[in-house]
């Protein structure tokens, strides 16, 4: 054992000196009670993304897919400035948008998508479809007679929002075909689809306040109703305000504004307004008498179907009022309208056949075309029938 004795204790005193020099000398050591300095590291740029949408929605960044936001809601992301791409799509259809924002930092920036208008517009298009399907059904089975069918068809779309469908379902109603005769509902359904724009509606519910049919007459609703259609250039609501211009039913009494109406109808090819603006022309009613602009008229109602008109022009080519006399003419007027079921224009044509006039001499047809016209009610042609070799 080693004794410590007090020369021992000074040599280890000295080393321990000696070890203390040696070490490394900082001029800069800081005092003992301000702990160690570190250096901040320099933290990277950044901007905050706020990104919401209107709908459900998925959303991605610069391409990068970055979850679900709720509808109304909103998701935030911190990225790094500058330009970024930023797109959202519906998460229950084909919707998408997409959009480019700058980002500078420390600046937050908010992009929205409204994405609900075009889901409105394509659940719209998708229900029109569906609509117009069960309506080409319902034509289908109305073509094939089946009114039955037909009528639950056009209830289905007409509840869809087919104006269309709406209006065949009062004919329906209105015809007691596949369904119970309901004129009340008839006049609903009229007036829900002229509402819809259905213009021929307006035209049809208009005649029924202004025939009293199966409704209180009432002719201002009438006039109202044929003014609609006629401002959505329904010819026949033209007409049939023209109509009541001249009596004077639910309008102020106004011949010249029912002439213009008519005018205008008959330039719409609604032939009925042509035939009384021939009729007007040819007995002088409110106009001067012109036989020539009465044939004119005619001869257009007449090409549109109206078989009073074609009579009526024969007449007056036959009798060459408004131009020189025409039989040859007023045979061919007469065939049209008695091929198509006016009895008078069948008696007239008998005449011409049985004297010879614009065109060969033949009794035997002449004999026909007389009982045509008796079948029909004209009592002349009886007598004429009976009269023949």
């Amino acid at each position: 054992m080693i004794a410590c004795t007090p020369l021992a204790r000074l040599g280890w005193t000295r080393f321990l000196l000696l070890l203390v020099l040696l070490l490394p000398c900082d001029s800069t050591a800081q005092h003992p009670d301000d702990g160690i300095v570190l250096e901040p590291h320099p933290r990277p740029p950044s901007a905050t993304l706020v990104v919401s949408c209107d709908a459900e929605c998925t959303w991605t960044l610069d391409g990068k897919p970055k979850g679900t936001i709720e509808a109304e809601g909103s998701a935030s992301v911190v990225v790094q400035p500058g330009r970024h791409v930023i797109a959202a799509g519906s998460a229950d259809g084909p919707e998408h948008q997409q959009k480019e924002v700058q980002l500078n930092e420390g600046h937050p920036a908010a992009v929205h998508f409204q994405l609900q208008p075009q889901r409105q517009v394509r659940m719209r298009e998708e229900q029109q479809r569906r609509v117009d399907d069960i309506l080409r059904q319902g034509d289908y089975q109305r073509g094939h007679q089946e009114y039955g069918e037909a009528g639950r068809l056009y209830g289905q779309a007409c509840e869809g929002g087919s104006a269309e469908a709406c209006a065949k379902l009062a004919v329906l109603y209105q015809d007691g075909k596949g369904v119970e005769q309901d004129w009340e509902r008839s006049h609903q359904l009229k007036a829900r689809a002229c509402q819809g724009g259905q213009l021929a509606s307006c035209v049809e519910l208009g005649n029924d306040y202004d025939l009293a049919n199966h409704i209180g007459r009432d002719y201002a609703q009438a006039a109202s109703l044929y003014q609609r259609a006629c401002d959505g250039a329904n010819m026949d609501g033209c007409f049939s305000l023209g109509r009541l211009y001249f009596s004077g039913h639910g309008v102020v009494h106004d011949d010249a504004r029912g002439r213009q109406l008519f005018a205008q109808a008959c330039t719409g090819q609604n032939p009925w307004a042509c035939y009384w603006l021939g009729y007007y022309a040819e007995f002088a009613e409110g106009v001067p008498q012109d036989y020539l602009r009465a044939r004119q008229f005619y001869r257009h109602a007449c090409q549109l179907d109206n078989l009073t008109a074609c009579y009526r022009e024969g007449f007056l080519a036959e009798r060459g009022r408004g131009g020189p006399r025409d039989d040859a003419g007023a045979r061919q007027s007469y065939q049209t309208a008695c091929e198509r079921g006016f009895p008078q224009a069948c008696y007239s044509l008998g005449q011409l056949n049985e004297s010879g006039r614009g065109g060969p001499r033949d009794t035997a047809l002449a004999g026909q075309l007389y009982r045509k016209a008796c079948s029909g009610g004209v009592t002349a042609a009886c007598e004429a029938a009976r009269n023949l070799p």
